[in-house]
């Protein structure tokens, strides 16, 4: 078989840990094989906004994210997150109902005023009821009760980027 043959069996073969990578394997003229892996320009990785006031779980939700492809940029209040939102374009904004300066449904809604189309994401910890109804009202996608798994940030990436 020629050599060009040869390559193209082992060149593609999709990354476990992020569906926007391609893994390139081949052999070396000495019989080493030389793994590289490629961003794939058709699927760039998502950008993701966390707006969320508690440094612990911002870096949860950091770890989460990375692990599923995405990069992550966080604020720690509505106020600057906000401005962040309104001045870069992102995949998807998570934010914390509960955050200083400016609560979370005040940032929706400024969002959608702005005519903002981004995905946006409720979390919180707390349990009041109704609290999902007007999450909605006011423009979020989806809503998330605290404690977050991984699986939950997963399927969020997945579904919305």
């Amino acid at each position: 078989m020629p050599k060009s043959q040869n390559c193209k069996h082992y060149i593609r073969k999709k990354s476990l840990r992020s569906k926007n990578r391609t893994n390139l394997t081949f052999p070396s003229s000495v019989g080493l094989w030389y793994n590289f892996t490629m961003q794939n320009e058709s699927n760039p990785t998502p950008k993701v906004l966390v707006i969320e006031d508690d440094p612990a779980y911002q870096r949860i939700l950091q770890l989460y994210l990375q692990r599923a492809g995405a990069v992550c940029e966080c604020c720690f209040d509505g106020k600057s997150g906000l401005k962040k939102a309104i001045e870069n374009h992102y995949a998807l904004i998570i934010i914390d109902i509960n955050i200083p300066e400016m609560d979370g449904f005040a940032v929706a809604t400024r969002l959608k005023d702005e005519n903002d189309t981004t995905p946006l994401i409720a979390i919180t910890a707390i349990t009041i009821e109704g609290l999902r109804k007007n999450a909605f009202k006011v423009g979020f996608t989806e809503f998330l009760q605290k404690p977050l798994t991984e699986d939950d940030i997963t399927r969020i990436i997945q579904q919305y980027t």
